[in-house]
């Protein structure tokens, strides 16, 4: 008897630490953060061809759907992060490129609909700008520089794609849907 009460005891007990086990897990805030499931997007360099040109159009698409200050002093911090990450591996800093960053501005709107590197026309992630953009990277969920930065450098693919010694130039678009912070990161030469 005294074994039985004993059996009954520890079954009561072990279900209540489960119980409690539970219910702090769904206290513990997660992640809400993505990083895109396909390696970063990374195209040759052409042989031969004028690079740097900003595609008509794709700036005055990127000043339509702006939204303010704050989010440009973000991606602009977004840069620092990923400059301090360079300078720990002895790598140049990536100059900030406004062209770029339109385009990340415009990309960043995309992926709102299709987050993937091919656009949502069905065309491949750099014929938005095909003379100036070379390499991306894509986040969704993180709301501060250091997040998105971690969440790519903790990627291999998106981590070679901020550590390229080739790349020189990079701009960073932000667009928000609702809470939701979709990062567009543009690589150039």
């Amino acid at each position: 008897m005294k074994t039985e009460n004993g059996r009954k005891r520890r079954l009561i007990i072990g279900a209540a630490a489960i119980v409690v086990v539970a219910a702090v897990a769904l206290l513990i805030p997660k992640s809400r953060g993505k990083v895109d499931t396909d390696p970063a997007a990374v195209r040759e360099r052409p042989k031969a061809g004028v690079t740097g040109r900003l595609a008509p159009g794709v700036a005055e698409q990127a000043a339509s759907i702006w939204q303010g200050g704050s989010y440009v002093s973000a991606a602009n911090s977004a840069l620092e992060v990923v400059n301090r990450q360079r300078a720990s591996a002895g790598l140049p800093a990536l100059a900030w490129n406004e062209d770029l960053a339109s385009c990340g501005v415009v990309r960043a709107s995309e992926i709102t609909r299709n987050f993937s590197h091919t656009r949502p026309s069905g065309q491949d992630w750099y014929t938005l700008s095909p003379d100036l953009m070379y390499g991306e990277n894509l986040a969704y969920g993180f709301s501060s520089p250091d997040s998105v930065v971690a969440a790519w450098m903790n990627s291999p693919h998106h981590r070679d794609n901020i550590m390229n010694g080739n790349y020189r130039t990079c701009g960073i678009g932000i667009f928000a849907q609702g809470n939701t912070w979709y990062w567009a990161q543009e690589f150039g030469y």
